[in-house]
């Protein structure tokens, strides 16, 4: 029964990933510590033996935007609410103010070479918080497989369409109407290309 078991390696990348993403200013959750227990536990699929690892973290809502359908109505407007105190800009729909948070993530995130490889909803809360950071790589922290790294140049491009689904889905929820032109003058203003995804 190890069905998702987080490896004390990926545990400590996480957490250490996740607290240079947090020094960037980017909003997350607050690592607190990883913990191996002592106890044994057998998995069949290598055929050894591990203790398991519990990596503890606390964030400012258990939420995550995949987690819409289950969330209390009146608790999910106070969470929408709270985004009021950072539009900054002005927005008049709340899903661009998440759009501008993370767009703004992926630029900070590029532009210190950091791919989280991992963008979706499953990985922001309704606090914009984001999380989880055991497929990520930096220059503090690259991957040990060689091969790995060479593909990452490739895949971090693919980061900023994963972004636009993340906001995608959140308009959604919010039941509000998307106009891509709106959403894609955000991405220039973090300087984003969008054109390089056009088919030709």
């Amino acid at each position: 029964y190890t069905w998702g078991l987080l490896g004390k390696e990926n545990a400590i990348r996480d957490f250490s990933i996740g607290e240079e993403i947090n020094s960037l200013g980017i909003k997350t959750n607050r690592m607190e510590y990883v913990l191996e227990l002592d106890k044994e536990i057998f998995v069949e699929s290598t055929n050894e033996i591990i203790k398991p690892v519990l990596l503890q973290y606390n964030v400012e809502t258990p939420y995550r935007i995949s987690d819409y359908a289950f969330i209390p109505k009146d608790l999910f407007k106070k969470e929408i609410k709270k985004w009021e105190q950072i539009n900054s800009i002005g927005f008049k729909k709340s899903h661009l103010i998440a759009a501008n948070v993370l767009i703004k993530n992926l630029r900070i995130l590029h532009d210190n070479n950091i791919m989280h490889n991992a963008i979706h909803v499953q990985n922001y809360t309704w606090a914009l918080e984001l999380l989880d950071f055991e497929s990520s790589r930096s220059n503090k922290l690259p991957y040990k497989n060689i091969e790995y790294e060479k593909h990452v140049s490739m895949l971090m491009p693919a980061e900023v369409i994963q972004t636009y689904e993340v906001i995608n889905y959140i308009s959604w929820c919010l039941n509000e109407e998307v106009v891509f032109q709106e959403i894609d003058e955000i991405f220039s203003e973090y300087k984003f290309d969008l054109n390089q995804f056009k088919l030709l």
